[in-house]
Formats: C-alpha cells, structure tokens, sequence
C-alpha cells in the first residue's frame, strides 16, 4: 500500500476540487491510500473525508509573496517535510501549480516523487517563479495548457480530467423535478450555464446572447448556475445588472449548486462562453446527459468537440454567434439530438475510471523507482 499525499490550495469546491475528489474516490484502494491537505476546514475535507482521505491543514502562504517568504522557508516547509515523515508518505501529488513548491522541496527531503497538476495557465515566467521545471512531472489538463511549457524543459503529460459519466445519464425524473423547482415548463426550451462565477467565464456573452435570442424567440429561458469562488472583480448582483442593462430579463440565476448530475438534466442546451479555457469539464458532462453543447474555441474546447459532429463551436467574445447557434438548436430538434447521440461516443474516452487508470500507472512508475529520470511514462520534456 502506498502512501499519497494530496495538496490543494482551497477548501470550497471548484471544477479542480471536484476532479480531485474523483480521483481519490476512484483510486485503487488495495494499491493506494490518499491523504489530503488543505489550507482549511471546507466542504472540500468534509466531501473527501466521506470517501475515506485522511484530511489534514497546514496554512501554506502564497509563495511569492515577500512578507511570507522567511514564513514559508523557516516554518512552513518544515512542517510539512514532518508531515510526509509521520504519515510515511510514498508520494507528493499537488492539485494546483502555486502549491508546487511546498511539493518539491518536501520531496526533495524525503526522497519522494512530487508531481503537480497544471489546470489553469497563462504565465510563462511562473514556470521559474514556482519552480514548476523542478517537479518531477506536470500533469497538464490538456495539450492547450501543455503548449505553455513547450520551452521550458519541464517534464509534461496531458491525462484529462475524468467524468463519472454514469452520474449524468439521462434522468426523466431529476429533469422534471429540477425544472419544477426553477418553475420552467417541460416544453419550454432552456438554455444552461455552468461555471463558476469569473471573468474567464463569459458570462456577459452568455448574457448578451441571451438578449439576442429573446428578439427572435422571447419564449426560450437561460439560466446561469454558479457562484464565485476566488474571483472578487465579478459578482452574481453585477451579472444581475448587466442582464437588466441589456434586456435580458429571460435569463435567471441559481448561485452555486452542488447537484450537477441534477441541474444537467433540465437543460436543452449547454453553452460554454470561455474566453480562456483550460480543459472544460462541462463540456463531457452535458454529452453524458445528452445535452448538445456550444462552446466557444478558447482552448480545451477545441480538443473535445468537432464542430458540427458531437457539438459546435464559435468563436470567442462572439454572443451573436451564440446565439446564432441557440435559435439553430432550438428551432431543429432534430439536428440537437443527432449531435447529443454523437456525444455520447466521445464521451467515453473522458470516463473517470479511463482517466484514473493513466494516473495511476504514473504512480506505478514512479513508485517502483524513485528516481525520476527512470520513469517509464510518455511524458517527455516540453
């Protein structure tokens, strides 16, 4: 049995911290046993606790930061270089790239592999800034986010994020009792959001198509599900402004949910408005219900969807073509459902137990030699 240690940045739940909790649900518990570290309490330990992680917290500084660097150094980093000797930690896994130096010299001591996640990036110069070059492997969401380290020597591998695509499958009865309870009829068509609540997200484009769409077909609803997390320039009341500046008193807001597998299935369509996207984990989600998607082309979008076959695309900071594609949707049923069914085979490939398998035969080979350079897997320096 080996020992893995989780560190995560935050307590509440975002897209990362939900594919975390996967992954340690999914883990082969005769091979591994997960342990999780946290900054603070938060439905985050709670959630994993319940799957059988030992949760710990350790405040972790940001690392850049001057007034935290003779913290960090001094008390911080043997704290948790104590921790992986007690626990007997076998290896250092950190879901968040600002984690990643705590992860490496913890490693570093106790002769131990760290290897970081990279879910969101845009700076090349973090590379050296959060010695992500010195971990000894970078798990990157998608070749979009890979193509960052291209120059960097860091060692890279892209495993997607997997989907427990069984949760999603399409549910008559939660879709009547989710639609009953946003009080939205079963014809009524509806145009769904999900994201968390930041500027990334293009929710203003979601807005503004839906005012464009409103023109055409004022009959049609649009409903955005999510809550800020860690973004404090955007909030739910200025979304709620700006739908009232543009006209778009057919789009309603739910604030954070925790019941995807439920909210999923009252959509007739799912729109993915990102002006920067990493990965897109909604995007298989909504094929596993059977929900056509529209996404804009900002990135891991683009590795998922053919556009035109298994879902669409548009351009980026572009609502008139959202909403071009909402009116196309919605006024041919039957083109919706050939592209959800043609969904439905892509999505297979993103099944959690598909993608939990890969990291685990990263551990495999890692584990059954602790030096880094021997390890066996297709990652390669970028």
């Amino acid at each position: 049995m080996k020992n893995i240690l989780y560190l995560n940045h935050v307590s509440q739940m975002g897209g990362g911290e939900y594919c975390l909790l996967n992954l340690m649900r999914h883990l082969d518990r005769t091979k591994y046993r997960p342990f999780l570290l946290l900054q603070d309490r938060g439905p985050l330990a709670e959630l994993a606790a319940k799957e059988g992680a030992e949760v710990h917290v350790l405040r972790m500084p940001g690392w850049r930061r001057v007034q935290n660097m003779v913290t960090n150094r001094l008390l911080t980093v043997p704290r948790l270089q104590q921790m992986v000797r007690q626990l007997k930690i076998d290896l250092i896994h950190c879901n968040a790239y600002r984690l990643n130096p705590y992860g490496v010299l913890a490693g570093r001591q106790a002769k131990i592999p760290c290897i970081t996640n990279i879910k969101w990036f845009t700076q090349p110069q973090h590379i050296r800034n959060f010695w992500l070059d010195k971990a000894d492997l970078l798990i990157t969401v998608s070749d979009h986010i890979a193509s960052f380290f291209s120059r960097s020597g860091a060692r890279v591998l892209t495993i997607y994020d997997g989907v427990e695509t069984g949760r999603f499958a399409r549910d008559p009865e939660k879709r009547a009792q989710v639609r009953t309870e946003w009080n939205i009829g079963p014809d009524i068509a509806l145009v769904g959001m999900a994201a968390q609540i930041t500027a990334r997200k293009g929710h203003k484009d979601f807005i503004a198509a839906a005012a464009l769409v409103k023109k055409k077909l004022p009959q049609v609803r649009f409903v955005a599900v999510g809550g800020a997390i860690l973004d404090t320039q955007l909030s739910l009341e200025d979304l709620k402004d700006y739908a009232a500046e543009v006209g778009a008193d057919n789009v309603f807001f739910t604030g954070q949910r925790s019941d995807r597998e439920a909210f999923f299935q009252a959509f007739d369509v799912l729109v993915l408005a990102s002006h920067i996207e990493p990965f897109a984990g909604v995007i298989p989600e909504a094929m596993a219900a059977q929900v056509p998607v529209i996404a804009t082309t900002s990135g891991g979008a683009i590795e998922i969807i053919r556009d035109g076959e298994n879902g669409m695309l548009v351009p980026v900071h572009a609502p008139q073509a959202i909403a071009e594609k909402v009116i196309e949707l919605v006024t041919h049923p039957e083109k919706a459902r050939q592209l959800a069914q043609s969904a439905l085979a892509t999505v297979a490939g993103f099944d959690v137990g598909v993608c939990v398998k890969k990291v685990e035969q990263v551990y495999e080979r890692f584990l059954q030699d602790r030096q880094p350079e021997n390890c066996c897997c297709d990652a390669q320096p970028a």
